[in-house]
C-alpha cells in the first residue's frame, strides 16, 4: 500500500512539474512570439511611411513645373536633393516625371537609390487628376519598393485641403530580408505649410490594407482612427491602428500628438510594448 501511495505522489509531482514547465515554455514563446511582431512591426510601419511620404515628390514637381511663385525656380528645385535626376517626357495631356536617386542619393538624412515614375494629366486647373506612381527598385534606407500605386487627386476637398485616394499594389523587402506584398485602399488629406518644406508637411491618413509575406503569414491593416503625420517631423504621432493576423489581433498607437519616436503595441490580453519608430 506505501508503495501505491509512493508511486501516486511520484506521478502527481511529474505531472504537477510538466504543466508548470509547460506553462513556463508557453510564456516565453508568447514573449518571442511579441519580440517578434514588435520588430517585424518597426520595420513595417517605416516601410509603410515611405511610401506615404514619397507623395510628396509629386507636391514638388508640380511647384518645379508651374515655375511661378514667391520663390524662384531654382529655390525650388533644390527641395529634391541634386543627385536626383528629374527627366519630363509629354504626350499629349500626360507629362511623365521620372526621378532617378541613383545609386545611393542622401537626402534629408536619408539613403535612397533607384527610381520614381509620376504620370498625369497636365491641365492645372483639373479639380481631380489620376496620378499613376510607380517604384523601380526603389530602395530608401534599405527597404526595397516595387509596383504601382493609382491616385485619384482631388484638389480640394469640403475643407479646401488638398486630398488623395489611392489604390496600392506594391511588393516591397523589408531590411531582415522578408519579402511581402501590399494591397489595399487609402486616403490622404494634405496640409500644407507655405514655409515648411513639401515633403515635410502635415497629413492625416485612414484606409485599410494586406500584407502578405513570401514565408506564408499576412496582416490585415485597418485604421481606427486616422493617423496624423505632423509638419516637420519624421513620424507618425497619433491615430491608432488594428492589425490581425490569423487569430491574433493587437492595436498599434502613435501616441498623443509628440514627435517622439514611439509607438505602443497593445496585444489581445492586454499587454503592452513599446516599439521604436524608424525610417
Amino acid at each position: 500500500m506505501k508503495s501505491i501511495v509512493y508511486l501516486r505522489s511520484l506521478v502527481f509531482a511529474f505531472l504537477l512539474i510538466s504543466a508548470l514547465s509547460c506553462d513556463s515554455d508557453k510564456d516565453l514563446t508568447n514573449d518571442f512570439k511579441d519580440e517578434q511582431q514588435s520588430a517585424k512591426m518597426e520595420q513595417i510601419i517605416a516601410a509603410d511611411l515611405v511610401v506615404e511620404d514619397t507623395d510628396m515628390y509629386f507636391d514638388m514637381i508640380i511647384d518645379m513645373d508651374n515655375g511661378a511663385s514667391d520663390r524662384s525656380a531654382n529655390e525650388k528645385k533644390r527641395e529634391l536633393p541634386d543627385c536626383a535626376v528629374v527627366t519630363s517626357v509629354v504626350t499629349n495631356n500626360l507629362k511623365t516625371v521620372t526621378i532617378d536617386f541613383g545609386d545611393a542619393c542622401t537626402f534629408d538624412e536619408d539613403t535612397l537609390s533607384g527610381v520614381i515614375t509620376f504620370t498625369f494629366e497636365r491641365d492645372p486647373d483639373l479639380h481631380q487628376k489620376t496620378i499613376t506612381k510607380s517604384f523601380a527598385d526603389f530602395i530608401f534606407n534599405g527597404k526595397t519598393i516595387n509596383g504601382t500605386t493609382t491616385i485619384l487627386r482631388t484638389k480640394s476637398n469640403s475643407e479646401g485641403n488638398p486630398q488623395s485616394t489611392k489604390s496600392i499594389d506594391l511588393s516591397m523587402i523589408l531590411e531582415d530580408g522578408t519579402s511581402m506584398t501590399k494591397n489595399g485602399t487609402k486616403i490622404k488629406t494634405f496640409y500644407f505649410d507655405p514655409d515648411a518644406p513639401k515633403h515635410k508637411a502635415k497629413y492625416t491618413l485612414t484606409g485599410n490594407w494586406e500584407l502578405v509575406a513570401s514565408d506564408g503569414w499576412s496582416k490585415s491593416v485597418t485604421i481606427a482612427t486616422p493617423l496624423v503625420k505632423a509638419a516637420r517631423c519624421k513620424f507618425f504621432v497619433s491615430g491608432t491602428m488594428d492589425v490581425v493576423k490569423g487569430d491574433a489581433a493587437f492595436e498599434v498607437d502613435f501616441g498623443d500628438g509628440s514627435c517622439d519616436r514611439e509607438a505602443t503595441l497593445t496585444f489581445a490580453d492586454g499587454t503592452t510594448k513599446t516599439i521604436k519608430l524608424k525610417r
